[in-house]
């Protein structure tokens, strides 16, 4: 148990200095209770007291995905007015869409889809196919930003070909997203090799399955898939509701850092398992 305590604590350690390694990922980072304050009194006409936006604990993250409303505005912001609440929420609306429609980069376009992003995308791309399903199979109302980007990989497939890629190698269009983002630090850098470890990994295991005809071992992680795809739910519609805005960088990079390599080493030792076994 020691070394388990010990072990944790350096993952929690190296965490921790990545975060602070992580550079600044755009001009929102930087707002301070005084430039939300600006932010409405230039756009809304709405002069919110400094003290008041540090002592509710707004934080920029609070903006978007339906987290401030007219009850925080009054009860915590101290804005009476019905109309200059209006205009508050629709000064926030316009950012939200011009950081959707037209993000300067990857982390803009995350501001204002965190839930989308952090609660739904991260955790589903560790479930390949069951993200290719919902990518192919699921209206998403014009979709920007990197939902775009992988939503175009997939839908510009033919329909052999997306089962093909489903059945033999569905972290193929992560892989090809992951060579063109930008994510702050070495974020980037390990979706990249964690998605082209994944894609070796498929490899493998179909060429074992040409050699062997055994076509169970392109299922052996099926249902670790499905049961990402419930925790991916339960995430969006449950989780994002109870998870404080100053630990979400936390969760998406421990999750990028820590659970992404560990699922990807999981998930070879379920396979080449499975193929030694066919083997014997």
């Amino acid at each position: 148990m020691r070394w388990m305590r010990c072990g944790g604590g350096a993952l929690l350690g190296v965490l921790a200095l990545l975060l602070l390694a992580t550079p600044a990922s755009g001009s929102l980072d930087e707002w301070s209770p005084a430039d939300i304050r600006q932010f409405f009194l230039d756009h809304a006409d709405c002069d919110i007291a400094v003290e008041r936006i540090v002592d509710s604990g707004l934080i920029v993250d609070d903006l978007f995905d339906g987290r401030l409303d007219h009850e925080v505005l009054e009860k915590d912001l101290g804005v009476s007015s019905h109309i200059q609440r209006k205009r508050a929420l629709e000064a926030v609306r316009v950012l939200d869409t011009k950081l959707t429609n037209a993000p300067g980069n990857f982390y803009e376009w995350r501001y204002a889809n965190r839930r989308l992003c952090d609660f739904w995308l991260l955790p589903l791309s560790n479930a390949p196919k069951m993200l290719l399903l919902w990518l192919r199979y699921t209206d998403h109302d014009d979709p920007t930003g990197i939902l775009e980007e992988l939503d175009n990989v997939v839908d510009q497939t033919t329909f052999i070909d997306f089962w093909l890629t489903w059945t033999f190698v569905p972290s193929l269009p992560q892989f090809q997203l992951a060579r063109q983002l930008q994510v702050a630090g070495m974020a980037d850098t390990v979706i990249y090799l964690v998605a082209g470890s994944r894609v070796l990994l498929e490899l493998l295991t179909a060429t074992a399955v040409v050699m062997s005809g055994s076509v169970n071992l392109l299922f052996v992680t099926l249902r670790g898939e499905l049961w990402l795809y419930t925790y991916s739910l339960f995430s969006f519609y449950v989780f994002w509701w109870f998870w404080p805005s100053f630990l979400l960088d936390l969760l998406f990079y421990s999750t990028i850092y820590i659970f992404m390599p560990f699922k990807i080493v999981y998930a070879a030792r379920s396979s080449v398992g499975a193929i030694r076994k066919l083997w014997e």
